[in-house]
């Protein structure tokens, strides 16, 4: 091989690094970081070029999950051996089909990887080296590599040594020992356990008749200021209870149990429930789902599981893992996708779902005829189960509530419908399972339904229960005031609130940074951590950052702050904005940028310490015009004090 040779091979090759640091040997062509967003002159992005070209990429991963349905095995497609007699669909309520990113965090990996075939067909390389630890994303890599004829070798310069088995002395050495599926297990039938006390409860003071509705939804988000005072308001719902008292309806409420702060345990759960039901005319009859769980759900779920391992035990590997190839893609998702793939058809997910499904069943037997449901609508797998189970009982209309504004990479509500020329039957039997209206709080959500191919005459316009205090100029001119007052009465000392998100690593790995960070600062700072209440976190992990925690209300805490620190995807950072706040947002560097303020030029995110430092300096410095932003307030929600939309709705 002459030198120009070597030379035209070297600039061909593209070095994957999956690292912080960029090895200083590295040929300086084409080097690609799969994690981080940042770009400089000798590397660039994966997740950076995934963002510029999301709209193809995303409608490339949304229109392959679509066809995913229709692969055959002996004759069949998946969609048709996992649709039961009695008309539940298995395959609408696996992960694979989900696309929660909060459940599948692998979806990511699909996007990076689809992006990297781009790059790949683009810039003409005929080789890819990968410096990496990771056996899957090099398996994965590998297999595009062959796919389109190029080299591929794999540096493993990460690769921890493996520590010498320990001695199985406990019973805790044993279970950490058992494969990751029967400690699924495990934990969800100990979990099975303590949601049993929830069967103590009263289920038979349901109201009825043609004045009566029912709603279905978490029971996490629960206002403590009227706790205390033994009256429910949900955080998700805001003042529904007075609408329906407005319009002369009763209220039932179905509750899926989830412990927070406020609501620790079943047994607390219980007491409260109980005393919100003895003033039933304000604040509705509740019931909890796992109230109804038997021994024969149990039994029935056991045995449904059975019969679908014995079906579906042939299904061999080498066949199914065809399928994960995108059409028109040399990509292979199965090395990222096969464990959720696993859990949706023999796995934990499959037999939540055979229980979901007696559950429902149960309650909708139990409950009097309703002529009107509404229900949380996030796209999970219960949902499907409340849909079909609550038509197959014939219960009235069903509409489905988004409660948060939705972000784009929330993959849960996107379909893609506008981009398919022909629907499956696999995507047909989806929509089958879709409410009768969805109802949405803003224009902004709005559009993404539109733009996804949705028909416009089963969405309804309502107003933003969730946000309903935004309406109240009086808030925003609080927080601007504060702001100054703070500086001034406290001596130059900064407060800044860290938002916490629900999944634990990404809220570790933002109070990391901060902590970080905030060494090398010589601003006073004070800093309180807000956690999501599905995500508890323990301050003394952070001994530097001296941490106070609360859980009152954004309302309440807001005006207190001078600069919100939010951790990723969580939808309070639009809170903090809206309310004129100076909003930093952490982005986990190999993740989905989920935050709702994706795309705003005023809101910084970062992804080190180094950047955090900085732009936490001059944002506690910064006067925005905060003024700027109540036109912001429009383009997300519909908002009116008086809730004239959800009276008109809800009355006729």
């Amino acid at each position: 091989m002459n030198v120009k040779d070597d030379k035209n091979r070297k600039f061909n090759t593209l070095e994957l690094i999956d690292s912080d640091s960029i090895p200083s040997h590295l040929i300086k062509n084409h080097i690609y970081k799969w994690n981080g967003y940042e770009e400089s002159s000798s590397f660039y992005s994966i997740p950076a070029y995934l963002e510029k070209n999301s709209t193809k990429l995303k409608s490339k991963y949304l229109n392959f999950i679509n066809n995913l349905g229709e692969t055959r095995i002996n004759e069949k497609t998946i969609n048709d051996h996992l649709s039961l007699e009695n008309g539940y669909n298995l395959w609408w309520m696996s992960l694979v089909a989900e696309k929660s990113p909060f459940k599948s965090p692998k979806i990511f990996d699909c996007l990076r990887l689809l992006a990297l075939e781009e790059i790949i067909i683009s810039k003409d390389i005929k080789k890819v080296i990968l410096h990496s630890s990771s056996k899957i994303l090099a398996e994965a890599v590998k297999i595009l590599c062959d796919n389109l004829d190029i080299g591929f070798s794999w540096n493993p310069i990460l690769l921890e040594k493996k520590s010498k088995r320990k001695k199985i002395s406990t019973l805790q050495d044993i279970y950490n020992l058992l494969p990751v599926q029967t400690k699924n297990f495990i934990s969800y039938f100990r979990r099975l356990c303590s949601l049993w006390l929830l069967k103590k409860q009263n289920k038979t003071s349901w109201s009825s008749g043609e004045s009566s509705l029912i709603i279905f939804s978490y029971f996490d988000i629960i206002e403590k200021s009227f706790l205390d005072k033994n009256r429910f308001r949900s955080g998700y719902w805001g003042s529904i209870n007075r609408v329906m008292h407005d319009i002369g309806k009763k209220l039932n409420w179905v509750q899926i149990f989830s412990p927070n702060p406020i609501i620790s345990s079943p047994n607390i759960g219980l007491s409260v429930i109980k005393k919100f039901n003895e003033n039933k005319n304000e604040n509705g009859f509740h019931a909890f789902l796992e109230g109804y769980l038997s021994f024969s759900c149990v039994k029935r779920a056991c045995l449904n599981y059975l019969k679908i391992i014995f079906s579906t035990w042939h299904w061999k590997e080498k066949y199914i893992s065809q399928a994960f190839q995108p059409k028109g893609s040399s990509v292979s998702l199965w090395p990222f996708l096969k464990n959720d793939w696993s859990s949706s058809i023999r796995g934990l997910n499959i037999f939540q779902n055979f229980l979901l499904i007696e559950l429902f069943d149960k309650i909708m037997t139990d409950i009097p005829k309703q002529k009107k449901g509404l229900y949380l609508l996030e796209n999970q797998n219960w949902e499907r189960a409340l849909v079909h189970a609550w038509r197959r009982h014939g219960h009235g209309q069903l509409i489905g509530v988004v409660t948060t504004p939705i972000r784009y990479w929330d993959l849960r509500y996107f379909d893609n419908l506008s981009n398919s020329d022909e629907l499956s039957n696999s995507t047909k039997s989806k929509l089958k399972l879709r409410p009768d209206f969805i109802a949405l709080n803003g224009p902004s959500s709005l559009k993404f339904y539109l733009d996804d191919g949705y028909p416009s005459d089963e969405l309804l316009s309502v107003e933003a229960l969730r946000y309903e205090n935004f309406s109240n100029e009086t808030l925003q001119v609080k927080v601007v005031k504060n702001k100054v007052e703070n500086y001034k009465s406290t001596g130059n000392v900064y407060n800044v609130l860290i938002l916490g998100q629900i999944l634990y690593p990404q809220t570790n790995d933002a109070l990391t940074c901060l902590e970080q960070a905030i060494s090398n600062m010589k601003e006073n700072i004070n800093i309180t951590l807000k956690p999501h209440p599905n995500c508890p976190i323990s301050i003394t992990n952070y001994p530097n950052l001296k941490l106070k925690q609360t859980n009152e209300s954004l309302e309440k805490i807001l005006p207190k702050f001078d600069l919100v620190v939010v951790a990723g995807s969580s939808t309070s950072a639009l809170d903090a904005y809206i309310l004129g706040l100076e909003v930093i947002v952490f982005l986990d560097k190999s993740d989905f940028n989920y935050s709702p303020l994706r795309g705003f030029d005023d809101v910084m995110f970062v992804t080190n310490p180094k950047e955090m430092s900085r732009i936490l300096g001059l944002k506690l410095k910064s006067k925005d015009n905060v003024s700027a932003r109540k036109k912001i307030i429009d383009h997300f929600f519909w908002l009116d004090k008086r809730l004239i939309r959800w009276h008109q709705f809800l009355k006729n």
